[in-house]
């Protein structure tokens, strides 16, 4: 008798394929479900700012910045120099804080702060949807203002004088003023005897460190501003044939203001000589000799003559301050010594000098 055979059961396999189907299923439906909660999760603006938070490099938003990078001063340093020193200067920690008067349904606006302080604004804008259809927030620009960090610099030099910034040569447009009167000639009229002035140089909108470097005509470097470098720019032959000058001009001044030998009109003659002709100054000392003839004639002698100030004014004008002391001799033997100051204004005639206005000062 045949063996009978044992019915196979297909019971275990299709259940394990059940079981199966419906892990698969299972999985890729906790996929899906992550996938959308990922989705969900990134259509929230929060976590786009936390993004740009934690990925945060400041030396990769050159393009960002480089709008004002431009509006730097560019005597003072590059493009490229100054954002290197931003780099520098602004570690990679940065917080955002949403400026919500500026924010729409579909664009936010974040101040980006370092170190609690702004340093510009990100701009965040919904820019498509997902695959499950939420939105989509990328940023879409960065603008950065490190204006907390900017520095100005003014300084006052004669015309014609040179600033330097961190080696470069200044240029004109950085005048903020003109016709400044030079301190030492503030008592003449600038314009009616063609006198230098000053100008003011801003230096502004940079930042980091700025070394200047100021030069006068001549090239030569200027270490400290005041009234002897500004002004004394005379040459050692130009000061002698100037105090070969002031030695004739001062004893004549003296003879004429004396009545030396009663001779006023001769004595004024004798001083014209040295004054120009035509001039506010000869006038004044031809007026003045009617009262010359209430002085006592007298001879008082020059003792000294100490030029405290000499400056080329150019276009052949100099300018002296000076001190001259004299003997004013009584109507007895009594010698009153006496210090006279005098601020004179001269200018080149042939060989010589022929003195243009003067004052005396206290």
């Amino acid at each position: 008798m045949a063996e009978r055979r044992k019915k196979r059961s297909f019971f275990l396999p299709g259940l394990m394929a059940y079981v199966l189907i419906w892990l698969v299923a299972l999985l890729v439906g906790l996929r899906y479900f992550w996938m959308f909660l990922a989705d969900y999760e990134a259509s929230r603006p929060k976590y786009t700012v936390q993004a740009f938070e934690e990925t945060f490099d400041f030396s990769s938003q050159r393009a960002y910045a480089e709008s004002w990078l431009q509006t730097l001063n560019p005597y003072v340093n590059t493009t490229d120099g100054y954002f290197d020193m931003l780099v520098a200067e602004v570690s990679n920690d940065v917080s955002c804080l949403k400026h919500a008067e500026l924010c729409t349904d579909s664009k936010q606006v974040y101040a980006i702060l370092h170190d609690g302080k702004p340093m510009g604004e990100m701009t965040m804008q919904i820019t498509g949807q997902s695959r499950f259809g939420f939105d989509v927030w990328q940023v879409t620009d960065v603008d950065y203002d490190f204006s907390d960090l900017t520095k100005s610099y003014s300084v006052t030099i004669p015309e014609g004088w040179s600033l330097y910034c961190n080696g470069n040569l200044v240029g004109p447009e950085t005048i903020t003023a003109r016709g400044i009167p030079i301190p030492l000639l503030r008592d003449f009229d600038a314009a009616e005897y063609e006198l230098p002035t000053q100008v003011t140089y801003t230096v502004d909108n940079f930042i980091g460190e700025l070394r200047t470097e100021i030069r006068n005509p001549s090239g030569v470097v200027v270490t400290e501003l005041n009234e002897q470098t500004m002004t004394d720019n005379c040459t050692d032959g130009e000061k002698a044939s100037l105090d070969s000058f002031l030695g004739n001009y001062i004893e004549r001044l003296v003879n004429y203001s004396s009545n030396y030998r009663g001779n006023r009109w001769g004595n004024y003659e004798s001083l014209a000589q040295l004054i120009v002709d035509g001039s506010e100054l000869e006038q004044r000392m031809h007026e003045a000799m009617d009262g010359l003839n209430y002085v006592p004639a007298r001879y008082n002698p020059v003792t000294a003559i100490t030029v405290h100030n000499y400056m080329n004014l150019g276009n052949g004008r100099y300018f002296l301050k000076l001190t001259y002391n004299v003997d004013v001799l009584g109507q007895t033997t009594d010698v009153n010594a006496t210090e006279n100051h005098l601020e004179l204004i001269v200018t080149q005639y042939g060989d010589g000098y022929l003195a243009l206005t003067q004052q005396f000062y206290t």
